[in-house]
C-alpha cells in the first residue's frame, strides 16, 4: 500500500487490481491445463522509495482448446480457501476451476509433491494472505520449496517456512502485516470525518483489531477449521462472533448484516461503508448509478437520481448514505463531469 495522497489514490487502486488478480468466473470450465506460471514486471511503476515495477503473476493455460493468460492473485487464493472448506463440509461442488481451484492448479504445476496434500495448499494459501501481494508470495514460496526439495512433515510447518522466507526491507511478514493494519485504520478512519460516523469508525477499528489479534495468535486458523469434524465448529463460531459480517446483499436487494459481538449495541449503519465504494466507482470508473438502491428502498424514496446522479440526494429530508457522505465531504456544490 502506497501512502495515500493525490495521485497515489489512483496508484493504490491499480495495485489493488493487480494484487487481486483475475477473478472472473469461467462458467462451464471444470478443468484446465496450466502451461506456465511466471513472475513478470507489470506496467505499474512504484515511486520512491521503491523505484521499480510491481510484479504480476502470469498464468498461461488452455481453456476449451484455446490459450489464455490470467493474473494469479488474492481473489484466487481466497476463493480456493472457501472452495476447500465448502467441499469438505458441504459436499462436492460444481464451481468453475478458475478461480475456485486456481491455487491448487498453480501449486500442482510448480510443486506436484507438495500439492498432493490438500492441507499443504490450504496452509500456503492462508500464510500467503499476510502479504500484500499474496499471489507473488504463493508462487515465490512454491519455487523456493521446489528448489530446496522441501516437503513439510505436517501442514502446520508451512506457516513457519513462509515466515522464514518472506520479508521486505528487513521486516518480517508479521511486522509488515501489523504495519499495514495500522495504515488501514488511519486511511479508513479518514473517510469518517465527523462524529456522526463514530459507530462506523469504531466498527472498522474493531474488525481490524480483532483480525490482527486472531492472526497473530493463530497463524493456522483455516487449517484448524479444516481439521474439525463438523462445521460450524467452536473455532468458527468464535471468529464469527469477533468479526461479524460485512453488509451482504443478493441480486434482489435482500440484505444481511451481523456486527462484531463487542460492539453489537452500537448503531452501525453498514451501508455507509458500502457508499464509500459507490462514490469511489464514480470517481475511478465514471459509474453514475448507485447499486445500493435496492437496499435503500426500505428507508428512503428511491428515484431516477439513483440511476444517474445519486450525489444530488445530498439535501433530501431523508438523506441516503451516498448523499450524506457527499455532503460530509463538502462536495455538495460539485458536479461530476
Amino acid at each position: 500500500m502506497i501512502d495515500q495522497s493525490g495521485a497515489n489514490s489512483k496508484l493504490n487502486a491499480e495495485l489493488q487490481n493487480l494484487y487481486l488478480g483475475t477473478g472472473n468466473l469461467r462458467v462451464g470450465v471444470q478443468d484446465l491445463n496450466i502451461l506456465s506460471v511466471a513472475i513478470h514486471d507489470s506496467n505499474i511503476f512504484l515511486p520512491d522509495p521503491f523505484s521499480k515495477y510491481a510484479k504480476e503473476i502470469r498464468v498461461n493455460l488452455t481453456l476449451n482448446g484455446s490459450n489464455e493468460t490470467f493474473q494469479f492473485g488474492g481473489i484466487c487464493i481466497l476463493e480456493n480457501i472457501a472452495h476447500i472448506l465448502q467441499e469438505k463440509f458441504f459436499g462436492v461442488t460444481n464451481h468453475p476451476s478458475w478461480p475456485y481451484k486456481a491455487a491448487e492448479y498453480v501449486a500442482s504445476h510448480i510443486h506436484p509433491q507438495f500439492a498432493s496434500n490438500l492441507e499443504n495448499v490450504l496452509a500456503l494459501c492462508e500464510a500467503s494472505l499476510m502479504s500484500m501481494h499474496s499471489g507473488e508470495a504463493f508462487v515465490s514460496i512454491l519455487e523456493i520449496m521446489k528448489t530446496q526439495k522441501y516437503l513439510p512433515e505436517n501442514a502446520k510447518d508451512v506457516y513457519d517456512f513462509v515466515l522464514r522466507n518472506v520479508s521486505a526491507d528487513s521486516k518480517s511478514l508479521f511486522e509488515i502485516f501489523q504495519s499495514q493494519i495500522k495504515k488501514a485504520k488511519e486511511l479508513l478512519g479518514g473517510y469518517f470525518t465527523t462524529d456522526v460516523y463514530l459507530a462506523e469508525k469504531n466498527w472498522v477499528d474493531e474488525i481490524l483489531s480483532q483480525g490482527e489479534s486472531i492472526r497473530l495468535k493463530s497463524s493456522g486458523l483455516f487449517l484448524e477449521m479444516f481439521r474439525q469434524a463438523t462445521m460450524p465448529s467452536a473455532k468458527f463460531i468464535e471468529v464469527f462472533s469477533k468479526l461479524g459480517t460485512p453488509l451482504m446483499m443478493n441480486i434482489n436487494g435482500d440484505a444481511w448484516f451481523h456486527p462484531p459481538q463487542a460492539i453489537a449495541q452500537k448503531n452501525i449503519q453498514p451501508d455507509r461503508l458500502a457508499a464509500i465504494m459507490e462514490i469511489f466507482n464514480l470517481f475511478e470508473y465514471g459509474t453514475k448509478k448507485c447499486d445500493l438502491k435496492h437496499y435503500c428502498m426500505t428507508n428512503v424514496n428511491v428515484d431516477q437520481r439513483c440511476n444517474s446522479a445519486p450525489w444530488k440526494r445530498w439535501n433530501d429530508p431523508h438523506v441516503c448514505a451516498y448523499g450524506a457522505l457527499w455532503k460530509t465531504w463538502g462536495l455538495f456544490e460539485k458536479e461530476p463531469i
